[in-house]
C-alpha cells in the first residue's frame, strides 16, 4: 500500500480524519455538544477550565488583556494560570464562540487536538520510516491511546502529545544530520504551551538522546555538545514564560516538598496488566488508578514480537528495552515518579507521564510490524498478552480495586482477533482492511467506555442560564463604578451541572470580582489568610466564600451577594469598606491565630483604633452534652466556630446546614435580638467560647466612620489604580484589601514607595500627614528579565546558525 500507488488519497488528511471520525462518533453516541445536548461539565473541565477559557475568551474579544486579575480570589498575578492552562494556540478558536457556548468550543478544541496528534505522529512515522498507509494504524493508536482516553478533558495537556513526535523527530535530525531547528523550536513550543508537560518532555528528550547514542554506539562529545547546547538554548528561549511562572508558582503550595513523595516505594502492582485491555480504567477512577499503558491489543502483541524477532538486531532490542525500562521505572518507583511530576505527587490524574512509554511502545510495535518473518511467533505473543490481561484483572479483583469485569472478555476478544488478523495480514487486502477496522473499533470502544460514570452537563440549560446570570452581573457593573466584590454562591448555572458545582471560579466566568478560587495556581498565603478569617478551604487548591461574616464582607469590600434560582433573583447589598481605607500603622502588627472570630476582632479594633469588643459572647442559660440554651447579649448575627466532628446542628429546631463547611470555619446561625432565648442542638457539645454575636449597631457605625476616611479612586483597572487620600494624623497610612504582591509598583506624589504586608497577606502603605496622590501599577515579577533572556537566546541561536558554527 505504497503511497505512490494510491491516487486521489492524501496521507496527512487521512491521518487527521481517522481520529477525528472516531472521536466524533463517540461524541455523537454520548450526545455531546455540538452533536447533542450534553456537555463536558465534568471534573476539572466544569469546575476550572470552563471558567478559565471563558475568561480568556472575554479578554481576547475585549482586547483589554491584563496580567493581573481581581477575579482570582481577592486578586493575583494571572501569569502562572495563563502559562499552565491558556497558552495553546487552539484557544484562539474561542473568539468564534459566544461566552455561553464555550462548552461547545471545548469539545471542538478537544476534537481538533486529538486529530492533530494523529497528524504529527503520522508525520514522524513517514519521515523516520516509509510513507505507507499502514502507518496510520499506529498514528491513530497514539492519538487515541490510554492517556488520551482517560485525560482528554484535561485539554491543556494534549498539546504536549501533538508536539512529542516532532520533538522526537527533531532529536533524530540533530543526532543523525546535525540539524537542530526542528528540535529547538518544537521543544520551545512544547514548553510554552504547557510548561508542566514541557518539563516532562525535557526529561524524555534526555532519555531518547541517550537511547540513540546507545543504539548507534556513538557517545561522541561533538554530538552530545550539539544536543546540550540546542536543549539549553531552547529552554532559555522559553524564559519569558518560565521565569515569571516559576516566581508565581513559588507563591502557591507547590513550593512545599513532602519527603514521603520521594521514598523508593512501588506505585502499583501486577494488576497493572489489565491496562493493556480496553477500559482498564474509566472516569470514576480518574483520581487514582494504574498507569494506562493501553495502545490497542495489536500494539501489545507487536511489542512482544519486537523482542522475539531475530531479524531485529540485538543492539536495537537492547537499546529499546532499556529505554522502555527507564520510562517504566519513572512510573513504578515513587522517587522517579515524583521527579517526573515536577517534584510533586499529582493530586488526582496520576501517572501523567505514561504517554511517553506508550509512544516508544508504539514505535517498537511499528518496527516489528515492518518485519516479514514474525508470523510463526504471533500465536505465542497473542497468548502472552491474553494471559497478562487476565492476570491483571485477577489481581485487581483480589486487591479490591474497582474494575469492570465485563470488559475482560471484550479485551480478550479484541486481542485474539487482532492476533488472528495479524497472522494472515499479508494474505489479502480484505484482511488488511479488517485489521484497520478492528483497531479503529477497539479504540472507539476504549474511548467511549473511558467516560463510564461521567455525569455530563445540560448544554441548553447552561446557555440559557449563563446568559441570564451574565445580565445581572452587567447590571451591577453599570450601576456601580466603585470597587466592590460579589459573592455568588447560589447560581442559576448550577442547574446545568449533573454534579455538585461550588461556584469557586464564577468571578472568572462572569468577569467580576469575588473571594473564592479553585486553581493549582492559588496564592497560598492568600488562601491561608482567608482560612484564618473563617473561610472554607478544602485543600491547598481551593478557597471558598463560605464562612464569611458581615465583618469580613466589609473588610474585603464584598458589597453584593447574588442569590439566583429558577424563580427568584435576589441581590443583597451590604455595608462594605472601599478598596483603600486610612488606618493606623498598628495594623501592621496584627497577627492571625487559629481563632477566626478573634482574628477578625483584632483587625477591626486596629482599624477603628478602639479596644471595645465587636464580637460578644452570649450568656449561657443551660447546657447538656448535645444541647445549649443561650441569650445573645447584643442584636446581630450569631456566629459559630465549627467544632471538629460536628455532623448535625439546629437552632430553635431549625436545621443549619454545616455539611460543606470544614473544621474551624465560621457558620452563620442567623440574626437574633438581644436577650432572645435560643436553643442549639448538635451532634456534639458546643463550647460557649465558640459562639459570638456581632454587635450590629456598633459595627455599622464603625463602617460608616471608616468610610469617611477612604482613598478616593478615580481610575480602577486590573493592573492600574489611581487615587487620592488625605492623612490627618501621623503614624497612619492606607490599608488596601489587595493581596500583598511584589509586582505592585507604588508611587506616592510621583515617588516610588514600598508596599507592606498586613493582616496575613493584604497590603498597607505608610504615608506622612497631608494630601497624597497614589498610583499602583502591576508588573509581573520576572517578566522583564525573562523577556531579556529569551531575546538573547534567540539572538545567540540565530547567530550560530548564520555563521554555520557548531549547529546548523
Amino acid at each position: 500500500m505504497n503511497l505512490n500507488k494510491i491516487k486521489k488519497i492524501s496521507y496527512y488528511p487521512i491521518a487527521f480524519l481517522i481520529p477525528f471520525i472516531i472521536v466524533t462518533l463517540v461524541f455523537v453516541n454520548l450526545h455531546l455538544t455540538p452533536f447533542g445536548n450534553q456537555n463536558l461539565l465534568i471534573s476539572d473541565t466544569g469546575t476550572q477550565y470552563l471558567s478559565f477559557l471563558t475568561y480568556l475568551r472575554n479578554e481576547l474579544v475585549s482586547g483589554h488583556f491584563s496580567f493581573y486579575s481581581f477575579s482570582l480570589s481577592l486578586g493575583d498575578n494571572i501569569f502562572p494560570l495563563m502559562a499552565y492552562y491558556l497558552l495553546s494556540p487552539f484557544n484562539l478558536l474561542l473568539v468564534f464562540f459566544s461566552a455561553n457556548q464555550i462548552t461547545t468550543a471545548i469539545d471542538v478544541i478537544i476534537l481538533l487536538k486529538i486529530s492533530t496528534i494523529g497528524l504529527t505522529m503520522s508525520y514522524f512515522l513517514k519521515k523516520v520510516y516509509q510513507p505507507k498507509l499502514s502507518n496510520l494504524i499506529f498514528s491513530t493508536a497514539f492519538a487515541m491511546s490510554g492517556f488520551v482516553a482517560l485525560y482528554f478533558y484535561d485539554l491543556m495537556w494534549l498539546d504536549a502529545l501533538i508536539m512529542l513526535p516532532l520533538v522526537t523527530l527533531g532529536i533524530r535530525r540533530l543526532f543523525y544530520e546535525g540539524r537542530s531547528k526542528l528540535y529547538v523550536f518544537s521543544l520551545l513550543i512544547t514548553i510554552v504551551t504547557n510548561y508542566y508537560l514541557g518539563y516532562m518532555t525535557c526529561l524524555f528528550s534526555v532519555c531518547y538522546f541517550l537511547y540513540l547514542c546507545l543504539l548507534e554506539k556513538k557517545f561522541q562529545g561533538r554530538k552530545i555538545g550539539k544536543y546540550l547546547l540546542s536543549s539549553v538554548l531552547s529552554g532559555l528561549m522559553s524564559a519569558v514564560i518560565l521565569i515569571p511562572t516559576l516566581l508565581g508558582m513559588m507563591q502557591t503550595s507547590k513550593q512545599q516538598l513532602k519527603l514521603a513523595s520521594f521514598l523508593p516505594t512501588p506505585t502499583f502492582g501486577i494488576s497493572v496488566f489489565n491496562q493493556l485491555g480496553v477500559a482498564g480504567s474509566d472516569y470514576t477512577q480518574r483520581i487514582s488508578h494504574n498507569p494506562s499503558f493501553y495502545a490497542t491489543g495489536l500494539v501489545a502483541i507487536l511489542v512482544l514480537l519486537f523482542f522475539f524477532n531475530r531479524n531485529i538486531s540485538r543492539q536495537q532490542k537492547k537499546s529499546t528495552g532499556l529505554l522502555l525500562l527507564v520510562l517504566f521505572l519513572s512510573l513504578f518507583v515513587r522517587t522517579f515518579n515524583t521527579i517526573w511530576h515536577m517534584f510533586q505527587q499529582p493530586a488526582g490524574f496520576p501517572f501523567r507521564n505514561v504517554y511517553f512509554f506508550a509512544f516508544i511502545a508504539i514505535i517498537a510495535a511499528y518496527e516489528a510490524f515492518q518485519q516479514k518473518n514474525f508470523y510463526s511467533q504471533i500465536f505465542l505473543a497473542t497468548i502472552l498478552v491474553l494471559a497478562m490481561v487476565t492476570i491483571g484483572y485477577f489481581f485487581a479483583i483480589r486487591d479490591g480495586q474497582y474494575v469492570s469485569v465485563k470488559f475482560l472478555p471484550i479485551s480478550l476478544g479484541f486481542i485474539a482477533v487482532s492476533g488472528l488478523l495479524l497472522a494472515f495480514y499479508q494474505r489479502s487486502n480484505f484482511i488488511k482492511a479488517a485489521l484497520v477496522i478492528m483497531v479503529c473499533l477497539e479504540l472507539l470502544v476504549n474511548f467511549n467506555f473511558g467516560l463510564t460514570g461521567a455525569k455530563f452537563g445540560d448544554q441548553l440549560s447552561y446557555q440559557k442560564n449563563y446568559r441570564i446570570e451574565k445580565k445581572w452581573f452587567q447590571k451591577i457593573q453599570k450601576s456601580d463604578s466603585s470597587f466592590y466584590r460579589i459573592d455568588n454562591e447560589k447560581s442559576l448555572i448550577n442547574g446545568a451541572f449533573d454534579i455538585k458545582y461550588n461556584n469557586y471560579n464564577d468571578a472568572l466566568l462572569f468577569n467580576s470580582r469575588g473571594v473564592s478560587l479553585y486553581s493549582s495556581t492559588l496564592n497560598d498565603q492568600t488562601r491561608q489568610m482567608l482560612s484564618k478569617l473563617g473561610y472554607y478551604s478544602l485543600n491547598s487548591r481551593r478557597i471558598s466564600a463560605l464562612g464569611e461574616t458581615k465583618l469580613t464582607d466589609a473588610l474585603l469590600s464584598v458589597k453584593y451577594r447574588l442569590h439566583m434560582s429558577k424563580h427568584d433573583y435576589d441581590l443583597f447589598e451590604h455595608k462594605a469598606l472601599s478598596l483603600g481605607i486610612v488606618a493606623d500603622q498598628s495594623l501592621l502588627k496584627v497577627t492571625l491565630g487559629n481563632n477566626a472570630l478573634q482574628n477578625q476582632e483584632r483587625i477591626w479594633q486596629s482599624l477603628t483604633d478602639k479596644v471595645q469588643g465587636y464580637f460578644v459572647t452570649p450568656a449561657v442559660q443551660s447546657k447538656t452534652t448535645k444541647s445549649l440554651t443561650i441569650k445573645p447579649q447584643k442584636t446581630g448575627q450569631l456566629y459559630l466556630l465549627k467544632p471538629k466532628g460536628l455532623k448535625s446542628l439546629s437552632v430553635n429546631n431549625k436545621k443549619i446546614d454545616s455539611s460543606s463547611v470544614g473544621t474551624g470555619d465560621v457558620i452563620n446561625l442567623g440574626k437574633f435580638q438581644q436577650n432572645q432565648t435560643l436553643t442549639i442542638n448538635s451532634s456534639k457539645q458546643i463550647p460557649i467560647k465558640k459562639l459570638a454575636t456581632l454587635d450590629e449597631n456598633t459595627f455599622d457605625k464603625s463602617v460608616t466612620k471608616l468610610q469617611q476616611h477612604k482613598m478616593n479612586l478615580y481610575k480602577i483597572s486590573a493592573s492600574h489604580i489611581l487615587g487620592t487620600v488625605d492623612i490627618s494624623k501621623s503614624n497612619q497610612g492606607v490599608f488596601l484589601s489587595i493581596p500583598f504582591d511584589k509586582g505592585w509598583q507604588v508611587h506616592v506624589d510621583g515617588k516610588k514607595v514600598p508596599l507592606q504586608r498586613a493582616v496575613g497577606n493584604l497590603s498597607y502603605l505608610k504615608l506622612s500627614k497631608g494630601f497624597h496622590q497614589i498610583e499602583l501599577q502591576y508588573q509581573v515579577p520576572g517578566l522583564k528579565i525573562g523577556a531579556i533572556v529569551s531575546f538573547l537566546a534567540v539572538v545567540i541561536y540565530l547567530g550560530i546558525i548564520e555563521r554555520k558554527k557548531f549547529l546548523s
